[in-house]
């Protein structure tokens, strides 16, 4: 099979671009703060609200963590809008190992969860999980919607017990969110990053500007001053005149030059 050169070129330029877009999806996500997110029992109309609000906000680097059960759930394919099958991980893959720099969501919040948390208490592969991250110094959070309300006809005594539970786990760092006040704190966190990291290019520039307004005229009269042990030493945007030069020759003085960060 013969390809023309112009077929070729199309064909080459076709695969670059594929692999530039896809090495700029990498960057994108590798910049983004991760976040692991339980998938609930049942894929509602809210918790399916809740994930695209966080994937619309363009702030994270979404991973679900489902039951393996979920593998044939029909619910799936709303999930892979906004997920892609490698960015679901299943019960039985085990705890990865990174969450100490991830975020663990979970949007639906039973109270048997709550409970076991408080009681440290890891029988479970969600709790087994929350125990890996608070271990490991990573962020936890409990989506205020997904709380299970109180129907106000419990005891009190049964009332201020599980409350007593819910103040146990913020003893611990959970946090308790919801889904506004994650996205607002994290565009909060990265415009403090940007703004940082802008203050630090202009100090930067300011340095490159003050290094390059310090050149050096090294003439005739003042020679012998820059001069040691038979050798001068200047930047490579120093100056030197054509009659220090003979004289540096006369006196069998080496002019050393440096370039960059040499000096």
């Amino acid at each position: 099979m013969n390809i023309s050169e112009e077929k070729l070129r199309e064909i080459i330029k076709k695969v670059l671009l594929e692999i530039t877009n896809q090495k700029n999806i990498l960057k994108s996500n590798a910049e983004k703060s991760k976040v692991y997110i339980f998938c609930s029992k049942k894929c509602d109309t809210e918790y399916l609200d809740f994930l695209e609000q966080i994937y619309k906000s363009d702030l994270f680097n979404i991973h679900i963590v489902a039951d393996d059960k979920f593998k044939n759930d029909v619910c799936k394919l709303d999930i892979n809008k906004y997920v892609p099958d490698e960015n679901i991980i299943y019960f039985s893959e085990g705890i990865p190992k990174d969450l100490s720099n991830a975020m663990s969501i979970f949007p639906v919040v039973e109270r048997d969860l709550v409970v076991k948390t408080a009681l440290c208490i890891s029988d479970t592969f969600c709790n087994e999980w929350i125990a890996s991250a608070i271990e490991s110094g990573g962020k936890i959070v409990f989506l205020k919607s997904g709380l299970k309300k109180f129907t106000n006809k419990e005891p009190k005594a049964y009332i201020n017990q599980i409350i007593s539970y819910y103040r146990k786990v913020l003893e611990y760092g959970i946090e308790i969110r919801s889904t506004s006040e994650l996205i607002k704190l994290y565009k909060e966190k990265n415009s403090n990053e940007q703004v940082k990291m802008n203050f630090n290019t202009k100090d930067n520039i300011s340095l490159q500007k003050e290094n390059k307004s310090r050149k050096k005229v090294i003439t005739l009269e003042n020679l012998e001053q820059y001069g040691a042990n038979g050798t001068i030493i200047v930047n490579s945007d120093d100056i030197i005149t054509d009659l220090a030069r003979e004289k540096a020759r006369t006196l069998n003085i080496e002019i050393k030059q440096f370039y960059g960060g040499d000096r």
